[in-house]
C-alpha cells in the first residue's frame, strides 16, 4: 500500500471511531516512511565502511553517524514525517495514553521540517507534559 493510502485509511478509521485501527495505518505508513529514508540514507556516500573480515571470514560493515544524519534530513524534507506524529499525538490522547502522545509529539517536533512553525506542537508538548 502506498504512503497516502494509508493515512487515508487511518484518517477514515479515526473519523468513525476506530481509533486503535487508525494508530495502526498511521504506524503502518510511518514505518514505510522511515523505510524508504533508510534506503536513502544507504544510498548516500559516506554512511558506513566496510572493515576488515572477521576469522571466519565474514566482512564487518561499520555504520558510521551520517547515516544517522541522513536518515533524519529524509524525514524532514517535508511534512510528512511531522503530520503523521501529529495524528498520532491526537488519536493517543483521545485514548487517554498521555505517555505516548509526549513521545509522538516529541518526535513530530524533531521531525519538523526546518523553519516549519511548530509552536502549535510545542505549547502542546508543554500542556501534555503538566
Amino acid at each position: 500500500m502506498k504512503l497516502q493510502e494509508l493515512t487515508n485509511i487511518a484518517a477514515d478509521m479515526h473519523k468513525t471511531g476506530k481509533d486503535t485501527e487508525a494508530l495502526k495505518f498511521y504506524n503502518k505508513a510511518f514505518e514505510l516512511l522511515a523505510n524508504k529514508a533508510s534506503v536513502y540514507a544507504h544510498e548516500q556516500p559516506e554512511t558506513f565502511r566496510d572493515d576488515k573480515t572477521t576469522t571466519k571470514g565474514e566482512k564487518v560493515r561499520v555504520v558510521l553517524p551520517k547515516l544517522f544524519d541522513e536518515t533524519k534530513k529524509y524525514l524532514k524534507r517535508d511534512e510528512v514525517a511531522y503530520l503523521i506524529n501529529k495524528n498520532m499525538v491526537v488519536i493517543y490522547h483521545e485514548l487517554g495514553d498521555n505517555k505516548s502522545a509526549v513521545n509522538a509529539l516529541e518526535q513530530a517536533v524533531e521531525l519538523a521540517p526546518d523553519g516549519h512553525d511548530c509552536s502549535d506542537a510545542i505549547n502542546g508538548l508543554e500542556k501534555l507534559k503538566k
